[in-house]
């Protein structure tokens, strides 16, 4: 709708974008509204990047970064088409598109070790206690022991440190 994508070349031209299917989906949102279809378009596009910037600018101040000395890396499917947008928002010094950027993170998904999560959640409030802390290390012994038990139903040993992982790996191999 808004011209970023060839819809000529969408997936390297294994599929066609219909631009007049996209007219008349993007009218049905926008009729209710009083907005014709290009306007509600640009409000989306505009939706997103803004939510992509507050997502980088909260996980890199969380971590004690300013995302104005950071370099913006682009990658996934349309990371590069919003990159520009937010990454201007967040006040990026730059940014940096790599050339297979649209496929780096299934690639990376389909190049890397297995691996496993598992997620919680608890309130705590403050001040911090003691229960606290004996509940939350409750809660991660959980959620280890989950994720191990899914690596060992697929055949796979798991360590929690790599002296662990050395001495488990010479003890099978004396046996």
């Amino acid at each position: 709708m808004l011209g970023y994508l060839d819809p000529d070349n969408f997936l390297g031209g294994r599929m066609t974008l219909d631009r007049d299917l996209a007219l008349k989906a993007l009218a049905r949102v926008g009729d209710p509204l009083g907005m014709e279809a290009e306007e509600v378009a640009v409000g989306i596009f505009r939706i997103i990047n803004a939510h992509m910037a507050d997502l980088i600018r909260k996980s890199t101040v969380e971590q004690g970064h300013d995302p104005r000395e950071c370099v913006l890396i682009a990658y996934g499917g349309a990371g590069p088409t919003h990159a520009a947008f937010y990454g201007r928002d967040i006040g990026a010094k730059q940014i940096m598109i790599l050339p297979r950027s649209t496929a780096f993170s299934a690639e990376g998904m389909l190049t890397c070790d297995v691996v496993h999560t598992a997620q919680g959640a608890r309130f705590v409030g403050a001040p911090f206690t003691a229960d606290d802390f004996v509940a939350l290390s409750a809660d991660y012994e959980r959620l280890e022991s989950r994720v191990r038990a899914q690596f060992a139903r697929e055949g796979t040993t798991t360590s929690s440190s790599p002296a662990r992982s050395a001495s488990a790996t010479a003890s099978r191999r004396t046996r």
